[in-house]
């Protein structure tokens, strides 16, 4: 495996930088009303720095989300391949859901400033794209297409809009419950349908 060269490793922490001072300026004030000259300032940079990176303050928009929503993609794979065939005990949360709130978690401060700032079709369209396209090979994996009650893109529209609907909510809420917890709560809910968790 080849090692990253000096230069390499300049442009990886001329990035991060960058990237640090936009979240930064994020949590003070909206995406419409930081420059580039804010961008620069804030990361101590000249202009010409940051435009050898990125066009425009909108191409560091989605280089950012993309940079953290192939991460989040790459683990839940991971994830898939250890975990090919996971208990179904409801007690017992499926790798699936550890996998995203961990990340989640691991991530706070980027997605609470990201779901505050940024347009929903920004953010959370990209997000729900990795989400459904990982949920479906997760479906796909069990062969049930002729037992399935209602069509799968319905199913997915479902799961993967309750998904993201409830991560919102955890963010609002000061992610008061722990990972693991919010883990269990969906995998409960995807096992038992709404019905029988409402104890019905």
């Amino acid at each position: 495996m080849l090692q990253p060269t000096k230069e390499d490793r300049r442009i990886i922490r001329t990035r991060k930088v960058i990237t640090d001072s936009f979240i930064s300026l994020l949590n003070e004030k909206g995406f419409p009303d930081i420059s580039v000259a804010d961008l620069t300032e804030r990361a101590e940079i000249n202009r010409s720095t940051f435009y050898a990176h990125y066009k425009d303050k909108f191409d560091l928009l989605q280089a950012v989300i993309e940079e953290k929503l192939t991460l989040l993609s790459e683990q839940l794979e991971a994830s898939r391949v250890t975990h090919p065939v996971p208990s179904n005990a409801q007690d017992s949360p499926h790798p699936y859901f550890v996998t995203l709130f961990v990340h989640l978690q691991a991530h706070a401060e980027f997605y609470t400033v990201m779901f505050k700032r940024i347009e929903d079709s920004v953010l959370r369209g990209r997000m729900l794209e990795v989400i459904r396209e990982s949920q479906f090979i997760v479906i796909s994996q069990f062969k049930l297409e002729q037992k399935m009650l209602i069509p799968t893109d319905i199913l997915l529209d479902y799961l993967c809009s309750s998904i993201i609907g409830v991560v919102e909510k955890w963010y609002d809420n000061g992610m008061k419950y722990s990972a693991n917890y919010m883990a269990l709560q969906l995998t409960r809910l995807c096992r038992l349908g709404t019905d029988k968790a409402m104890g019905m």
